[in-house]
Formats: structure tokens, sequence, C-alpha cells
């Protein structure tokens, strides 16, 4: 019985969760645009450093939410 309901939630969950993500991704980029004009960005890039390493941790980090 329980995984009969498991079951019947998987899709209600899925619409949910894609409504919420479409919202999260254009936050997200406009943020990212923003932040990728920065100088501490073209120093970064000037420096060398891999496009993922500046991805993730200089301007991901840089718009996410601190607890």
């Amino acid at each position: 019985m329980f995984w009969n309901a498991l079951e019947h939630l998987i899709l209600p969950a899925v619409i949910l969760a894609t409504a919420n993500l479409g919202l999260l991704t254009r936050y997200t980029r406009s943020a990212v645009l923003e932040v990728m004009d920065q100088d501490y960005i073209r120093a970064a890039r000037a420096k060398g450093l891999p496009a993922r390493s500046i991805v993730f941790r200089h301007i991901l980090r840089a718009r996410c939410p601190r607890s």
C-alpha cells in the first residue's frame, strides 16, 4: 500500500518542482551575468584558472545565499 501511494505522488511532485525550477533558473542566470562583469572574474581568467573553477568558486559562490 505504501508503494502504491508513493507511485501516485511522483507526478505531482515533479510538476510542482518544475514550476519552481524555472524561477530559480531565471534568477540564477541574471545573477551570473551580473557577476561575470566584475574585475575579480577578469583577474581569475587572466591567471589562467580553468573555466569550471571560475564558475563554481567565484561566480556561483558570489550569488549563493549564505546561512
